[in-house]
C-alpha cells in the first residue's frame, strides 16, 4: 500500500536484526531522544523493503519527521 505525505525534513533510523524486536528497540531509542530530535509528530513512517525478511539480518528503515 502506498501513501503520500506533505514534504518535510525527516531523520532516518535503521532497525537491524531480528524482527519485530529490532523495530521495537529502535523506537525505544527514538523515544529516549525525543527532546533532542525536535520532532514534528506529523508523518513518521517505516519502510519494510526486501531486507525486512532476512531473519536475524533484517533491516527496516524508520523515518521521523523533524522541525
Amino acid at each position: 500500500m502506498a501513501r503520500e505525505f506533505i514534504g518535510g525534513k525527516h531523520i532516518k533510523f535503521v532497525a537491524k536484526g531480528k524482527m519485530p524486536e529490532s523495530v521495537a528497540q529502535t523506537w525505544q531509542e527514538i523515544w529516549v531522544k525525543d527532546a533532542e530530535l525536535n520532532r514534528k509528530y506529523t508523518a513518521d513512517f517505516e519502510v519494510y523493503g526486501s531486507k525486512s525478511q532476512q531473519g536475524d539480518n533484517s533491516a527496516v528503515d524508520i523515518f521521523i519527521a523533524v522541525k
